[in-house]
C-alpha cells in the first residue's frame, strides 16, 4: 500500500470516528432529555460536549484503562440502552465499553447490555423535584446555569424560581440576565436569556424562572 493510500485511508477512518462521535451525541441528549438516563465516562460527564471533547476524552478513558475504548461500540452500547428503555439512571458508558471489549465473543451487545444492566430495571421512580435559588451571586448563576443546562422531560431538579433582594423592575431583570448571559471567569452562557416583565421572570433557554423578591 502506497503512502498516499495509508494517509486517504488513515482520513477516512477519522471522517468515521467524528460522524460516531455525532451519533454518539445525539444518543446522550435523547436519553438524558428523554429518560433522563444521563451517561458518562469513567465519571467525566458527556453531556453538552462537542465531538472533540467526547473523542478527546474516549482517548484519555483507553489511556487510563490501558484497553481500546472504541467510539463505535460505544454508540452500539448507547443506542442499544436507547432501545431497552431504562428507568432513569446513571450509566457509565466507558466501564460497559471496557467490559464488553472483553467479554465481547460471548455477547451480542443486545444481550450484553440485557445482562449487565438487568438492576436498573428495579430502581424505583423518581420523583422530580422543584429548585429555589436564595441568591444569585457567582455560585447562584453557576448554578442556575447547570440546572438550565440539563433541563429536559423528567429532570430530577428544575429551576422554578430565584429570590433576590430590593425591587423587581425592569432594570433589575436585565442586569440579572446579563449577568447569567455572560461571566467573566466561566464565559458565555451557551443558552438564551430574556426577560419577562409581566411576570417579573427570567425566560432562560424557554423556561419561565420567576424571580422573586425577599423583601416581600
Amino acid at each position: 500500500m502506497s503512502n498516499n493510500e495509508i494517509y486517504e485511508k488513515e482520513l477516512a477512518f477519522q471522517a468515521d470516528r467524528r460522524r460516531a462521535a455525532v451519533e454518539l451525541i445525539r444518543i446522550i441528549s435523547d436519553l438524558w432529555y428523554d429518560y433522563t438516563i444521563e451517561l458518562i465516562l469513567f465519571r467525566n460527564i458527556l453531556i453538552d460536549r462537542n465531538v472533540s471533547e467526547i473523542l478527546n476524552l474516549l482517548e484519555y478513558a483507553s489511556d487510563f484503562v490501558e484497553k481500546p475504548i472504541s467510539i463505535f461500540d460505544a454508540v452500539e452500547i448507547a443506542q442499544e440502552i436507547k432501545n431497552q428503555e431504562f428507568p432513569p439512571s446513571k450509566i457509565d458508558l466507558g466501564k460497559l465499553v471496557y467490559e464488553y471489549h472483553i467479554d465481547r465473543n460471548q455477547y451480542a451487545i443486545p444481550d450484553f447490555v440485557t445482562e449487565k444492566l438487568a438492576p436498573a430495571h428495579n430502581s424505583n421512580e423518581i420523583v422530580p423535584r422543584d429548585v429555589v435559588l436564595y441568591g444569585f451571586g457567582r455560585i447562584g448563576r453557576l448554578l442556575a446555569r447547570e440546572l438550565m443546562v440539563k433541563a429536559g422531560v423528567g429532570n430530577l431538579m428544575r429551576l422554578r424560581a430565584i429570590v433576590t433582594r430590593g425591587e423587581i423592575n425592569e432594570t433589575i431583570l436585565e442586569k440579572r440576565a446579563s449577568l447569567l448571559r455572560n461571566d467573566s471567569v466561566h464565559g458565555d452562557f451557551h443558552g438564551t436569556v430574556g426577560i419577562d416583565l409581566e411576570k417579573k421572570a427570567l425566560i432562560i433557554n424557554g423556561t419561565t424562572v420567576n424571580v422573586i423578591s425577599a423583601n416581600n
